[in-house]
């Protein structure tokens, strides 16, 4: 079975270390992706929006250029550049108790209700990239998807070699040690996960700033993740199919 990978990272900068300190990281999001290298990290929407912008107008920049000299075509792309961005704008969602097909989707343990959390979403080709806000501490959490599939064992190899070998991990059989299904790496500024999703067909990777969880949970205070109401997962004979 081919496998969509999606990759989450988690940063919270507003109670964390400074920027430039967290940049140091070795475990930094952009060693994996130099997209990630210029967020506007604790920013508000507005602040993102102005940074999708640009990178929305990059992603069109070869069209743009062979339009140059046709005026008519040149403005049908710089249209379509602003749908797409009208799109993103319109993505923004608060998170206040509603149903919404995030509750029930892979980062639906990315969120909880009713604590000043929000999300923009941005497609890149057929991939998207999900940014997460909470109150009065702005962007804090990056979740992006990929259209890369492979099994999950290849995907931590290739981890190991942006990273390095991984700290900690954990195994569908623990005493074998076959069908790994986590792996943690921690600097100290940030923890990186990398966990097989195959109730959602998918793999996660986050990254979280270090000592940011507590703080998460006491903002989030009584208010849970969706995901903590679904159950712990699926059957494992249920897994070893799906992973086949």
């Amino acid at each position: 079975m081919n496998t969509v990978i999606v990759l989450t990272a988690t940063l919270l900068l507003s109670v964390g270390p400074k920027a430039d300190t967290v940049a140091q990281s070795t475990l930094h999001p952009s060693k994996f992706d130099q997209r990630f290298s210029s967020m506007p990290l604790s920013g508000n929407s507005k602040a993102l929006g102005s940074h999708l912008g640009k990178a929305t107008t990059a992603l069109y920049g070869k069209r743009l250029q062979q339009t140059t000299n046709d005026p008519h075509a040149h403005d049908r792309v710089l249209a379509e550049i602003a749908l797409k961005m009208q799109g993103i704008r319109d993505s923004h969602i608060a998170f206040k108790g509603q149903n919404t097909g995030y509750n029930v989707s892979v980062v639906n343990d990315e969120f909880a209700h009713n604590c000043g959390e929000s999300m923009m979403v941005m497609p890149i080709e057929k991939a998207h990239d999900y940014y997460f806000f909470v109150k009065g501490r702005g962007l804090w959490k990056v979740v992006t998807t990929s259209v890369k599939r492979q099994q999950f064992p290849v995907f931590l190899l290739e981890l190991t070699q942006t990273y390095g070998a991984a700290k900690v991990v954990e195994y569908a059989d623990p005493d074998k040690r076959e069908r790994p299904v986590l792996a943690r790496w921690d600097d100290g500024l940030f923890i990186v996960e990398a966990r097989t999703r195959p109730d959602y067909g998918a793999i996660t990777l986050s990254w979280a700033i270090s000592g940011i969880s507590k703080r998460i949970a006491k903002i989030r205070g009584d208010n849970k993740p969706p995901a903590a109401g679904l159950g712990d997962g699926l059957d494992p004979a249920i897994l070893d199919i799906l992973e086949d």
